[in-house]
C-alpha cells in the first residue's frame, strides 16, 4: 500500500491556506480560486444530488462537484460570484481545478500485483476495501 502524493504530468501549483483551504490560479482565466476538501457530509450531499440528477436525466456532475468544493473566487465568497464562475468556467480551468483537488486530497493506492500460478497471467489489481473487509461474514 502506498500513499498517493500527487504524482501527475502537469505542473499545478496549489497553495495551502491557514484555514485548511487551498488556492490555485486557473490557467486560462487566471482567476484565483479557493477550494476545500470535501468532508463526509459534503460527499453524501454530492452523491445524493448526482443520484437525483441521474433520475431526472440531468448530467451536472462536474457542476455539482465544483459547487461543493469552491469556497471563494478572487477572495469573494458570495454565492453569486461562485455560481457565475461555475456556470461559465472554461473546460481547461475546470479540469485544472479538479486535478488540483486530486493533488491535495489524501488517498491510498491499494493496487497490488496479481500473478496466477496456473497460467502465468499477471495484472495490477485494486484490493477491494469495503465494510465487509472490516466486518467479514463468519
Amino acid at each position: 500500500t502506498e500513499i498517493y502524493r500527487g504524482d501527475h504530468d502537469e505542473d499545478i501549483e496549489v497553495t495551502p491556506n491557514e484555514d485548511g483551504t487551498f488556492t490555485t490560479v486557473l490557467p486560462r482565466t487566471e482567476i484565483n480560486v479557493t477550494f476545500k476538501l470535501l468532508n463526509g457530509y459534503d460527499e453524501k450531499r454530492l452523491t445524493d444530488g448526482i443520484e437525483h440528477d441521474r433520475k431526472k436525466k440531468n448530467d451536472r456532475i462536474v457542476t455539482r462537484q465544483l459547487r461543493s468544493m469552491i469556497v471563494a473566487v478572487n477572495n469573494d465568497s458570495s454565492k453569486e460570484v461562485i455560481d457565475y464562475l461555475i456556470e461559465n468556467i472554461p473546460s481547461r480551468d475546470s479540469r485544472h481545478l479538479r486535478l488540483a483537488y486530486k493533488l491535495v486530497a489524501p488517498n491510498l493506492d491499494l493496487s497490488q500485483d496479481f500473478e496466477c500460478s496456473e497460467c502465468d497471467y499477471s495484472q495490477k489489481m485494486e484490493v477491494p476495501l469495503g465494510a465487509e473487509f472490516f466486518w467479514p461474514d463468519r
